[in-house]
């Protein structure tokens, strides 16, 4: 057995080296196709099939998952859910460093104090958090991530227990994180103790902000933890009627973290992975029609080998050898072409996506591209292997003589292949298509401001260096002065939160004319709006609109009345009348802070660009003091010209302002839809490789048969024939195998887009502009392939055709 493997091999290497052409062109259609898979599959591995690198990941859940929760939610479930180990709420934090070099802005999280024993991690250097830390005067220590700890400290050994500033504050290091250890967000490089004080309501009662995880108690399944937290709920509802809304207390509220934190791109891996799928196979049925043009030329030899004696095993064993030998071939080069793509993709996705650092050519991803090599050579081997086994000697002798045909079988073979491949690559084209055309129209949403000729800047402020409200307000002022009188500069202001960056607060209200009675019932809830703190100049910077009353004004200060703007959709829902001017809002209700509606403002997408723009309240800087704010410049010149301007203005100020994330506003919106514009260009590239290996399976299959023709095309263009005859047979037969192709993908896209509509932005699954578009261009593309073969067949002396046959 094994010798004649060895044979076989000897003799599949003979007949390849003796093919060189044919050899290149069947191994790079499989790399290109088996590259494809495998890049695509190390990307679907590390984000979503690769279990979380925590002990017992398993018992990792998300608690409350479906929304945010406050510090009273968090504290009600770690001391009266029963079926966890630990709990603890979680909630970003940027941190501004100070010592060691310039100051800086340090992505990373405020947790509970059993955090880091929730996801069973353990300290490279001292420790984690311990119980109490969280309480106030409690939390001024801190956990380094290795990264952090590596470029900002040199990765001193003597870290530990070394005080450092962290927001104009000395924090205490109590350990370091190992190198491995990957936190709950990408790009987090630093935690503090969330701090918890039950005195003050409205932290503890009503900022909605923080998230939880959880760990199970062995035995206890999710479904038991979803029970005892709905039961939990119900209990806060009637403790807190007017915070506990229904969306908080139904629905899901304990998952797992897994699908937490990777739920979002398996939709999206799983369109690609579907996507490289129809390459390969495409990929696959032109290499075996490759194999069948290769199989007729060698009919004679196997007819005789099947006269002689040989069993149609040993037939289909060569075979399939051969076979197996392309598929090596193919996937040795593929997988060479993926280890390129996976150290370009990381940096195509969007900057947020979960574990994007974890995608290479592993264990498992080798393991995959082995597998996908040999299903591939047993796919396209299968078609020639079993034509081989069912060949009659006779009939095949007899075929042979016919020096013009492939045969019937061949030809009934390579067309069906042919058209089963224009109509896959014809239902990728338009599943691109659909989304290309979901992705302008997503773009071309008006965010409500102007989004060219802006730059953003953050500045944050620390409470040491300026440590009261009016310190604070006369530092923008300062800056923001010196920032309008740049060259080029038209305008300036600031908010504290970036629009389209999915950053939000929420804070629940009272409106005039829509009040909530004390003792109101079980269920009745506050509504909240987005809060934005501005400086007067924001509305200006970014072009939004003032739709009634007066904007603010530097007059606002904070010993003015409270004043604030409302968005037209939060208008229209309380005051549909248009008398929104002159009514007063009420923050958290009962006891809140009040202030008086002076203007209404268009609406602006704060969030995403295919969400609809939520209530929104501004209130002026001055009355509403905030350290964190980005700084918005509106210039007449390109917005990357002023940010060297900029940079040396607020350091002319004070150098010990960290200065970060400055990028046009353009950018920022952006990289909004970036994950929608992955996709999009990935399927895109998919189907247009796909389009091509189908359109060179369709010039394939008309090269060879008229190749196969050439004494039948010498003999009638000797009878009389034209040359204008023969060509239009010729484009007549690619047209035929084309058409039929696009008929079957456009019956089958009818079908499969359905899977996009979740993806899909203002356009239909079955958009006719797009699927007749996508048919036309396969349609043209497959029939332009037939030309040049069509040509040389017109070019056939029938003098040289009859004296060579």
């Amino acid at each position: 057995m094994l010798d004649g493997l060895v044979l076989d091999l000897r003799h599949a290497v003979r007949s390849y080296a003796k093919r060189p052409g044919f050899t290149a062109a069947a191994v790079g259609m499989l790399a290109l196709g088996i590259g494809a898979n495998t890049a695509i599959f190390s990307v679907a591995y590390a984000l979503v099939f690769k279990p979380l690198s925590y002990p017992e990941p398993e018992r990792l859940v998300s608690l409350w998952p479906e929304t945010a929760v406050d510090k009273m939610m968090a504290a009600a479930t770690a001391e009266r859910a029963r079926s966890f180990e630990a709990t603890s709420a979680y909630g970003a934090k940027d941190f501004t460093l100070a010592g060691d070099g310039d100051p800086v802005v340090v992505a990373g999280a405020q947790v509970g104090p059993r955090h880091f024993d929730v996801l069973g991690a353990r300290a490279l250097l001292g420790r984690t958090f311990r119980p109490g830390e969280d309480a106030p005067g409690q939390s001024h220590v801190v956990v380094l991530g290795y990264p952090l700890w590596r470029e900002r400290f040199a990765a001193d050994p003597g870290i530990v227990g070394r005080r450092i500033g962290i927001e104009g504050e000395q924090y205490t290091v109590v350990g370091v994180m190992p190198q491995g250890f990957q936190p709950l967000q990408p790009g987090w490089k630093m935690w503090t103790p969330l701090p918890v004080n039950r005195g003050d309501t409205n932290d503890y009662l009503n900022s909605f902000y923080l998230q939880m995880v959880g760990r199970l108690r062995p035995g206890v399944s999710p479904a038991r933890a979803q029970a005892e937290l709905a039961g939990l709920a119900r209990e806060l509802r009637k403790e807190y009627p007017n915070l506990i809304t229904p969306e908080k207390s139904d629905g899901v509220l304990a998952a797992p973290l897994h699908e937490q934190l990777v739920g979002r791109a398996r939709p999206t891996l799983v369109v690609l992975l579907a996507a490289v799928g129809v390459v390969l196979l495409i990929a696959c049925g032109n290499v075996a029609n490759l194999l069948l043009a290769r199989a007729s030329e060698r009919r004679r030899e196997v007819a005789v080998r099947t006269a002689l004696g040989a069993a149609p095993g040993r037939l289909v064993r060569q075979i399939l050898t051969e076979s197996l030998l392309l598929g090596a071939a193919g996937g040795a080069l593929g997988l060479a072409l993926a280890f390129l793509a996976v150290r370009a993709i990381p940096s195509l996705l969007p900057e947020d996506t979960q574990r994007a650092s974890e995608i290479a050519v592993n264990g498992p991803v080798l393991a995959f591209s082995f597998l996908v090599s040999l299903v591939s050579a047993v796919l396209f081997g299968m078609v020639p292997a079993r034509r081989a086994a069912t060949a009659d000697p006779q009939t095949a002798l007899s075929e042979e003589t016919q020096r013009g045909s492939l045969g019937r079988g061949g030809r009934r073979s390579g067309q069906v292949l042919v058209v089963t491949q224009v109509a896959a690559a014809t239902v990728l084209l338009i599943a691109a298509g659909l989304l290309l055309k979901s992705l302008a129209r997503l773009q071309s949403v008006p965010p409500g401001f102007d989004v060219d000729g802006v730059l953003t800047m953050r500045l944050d402020l620390v409470d040491a260096r300026y440590p009261t409200p009016a310190a604070k307000v006369d530092y923008y002022r300062r800056v923001l002065e010196r920032m309008a009188a740049l060259p080029g500069v038209t305008g300036a202001g600031a908010i504290q939160l970036l629009p389209l960056t999915s950053q939000n607060w929420h804070f629940p209200y009272v409106a005039q004319d829509h009040p909530i009675a004390p003792g109101s019932p079980e269920g009745t809830v506050l509504p909240d709006a987005d809060f934005r703190i501005v400086t007067p100049g924001y509305f200006r910077a970014m072009r939004i609109r003032l739709l009634q009353g007066r904007p603010l004004a530097a007059t606002d200060a904070a010993e003015s009345a409270p004043v604030g703007l409302v968005g037209r959709t939060m208008a229209r829902q309380l005051w549909p009348r248009g008398d929104a001017v002159g009514k007063t809002i009420q923050l958290f209700g009962q006891g809140g802070p009040e202030f008086t509606v002076v203007g209404v403002v268009d609406d602006v997408h704060s969030d995403r660009l295919d969400a609809s723009p939520r209530p929104t309240i501004y209130r002026p800087l001055s009355q509403w003091p905030n350290g964190s704010m980005f700084v918005m410049l509106r210039t007449a010149l390109p917005p990357a010209s002023v940010a060297a301007s900029a940079r040396a203005a607020v350091r002319s100020i004070d150098p010990g302002v960290p200065l970060s994330q400055v990028r046009p506003m353009r950018e920022v919106v952006r990289t909004s839809v970036a994950d929608e514009r992955f996709t999009s260009m990935l399927i895109t590239g998919f189907a247009l490789l796909a389009a091509l290996l189908a359109v060179s399976g369709v010039y394939s299959v008309i090269s060879y048969a008229l190749a196969r023709r050439a004494r039948e095309i010498g003999i009638r263009l000797a009878l009389g024939a034209q040359p204008g005859d023969v060509f239009r047979s010729a484009i007549g037969e690619g047209a035929l195998l084309a058409g039929a192709g696009v008929a079957v993908g456009l019956l089958g896209a009818v079908a499969v887009t359905r899977v996009l509509a979740s993806r899909l932005f203002a356009v239909s699954t079955l958009d006719a502009a797009v699927f007749l578009l996508s048919a036309f261009l396969v349609a043209a593309a497959a029939i332009a392939s037939c030309w040049l073969p069509a040509w040389r067949a017109t070019r056939v002396s029938p003098a040289g055709a009859l004296q060579h046959e």
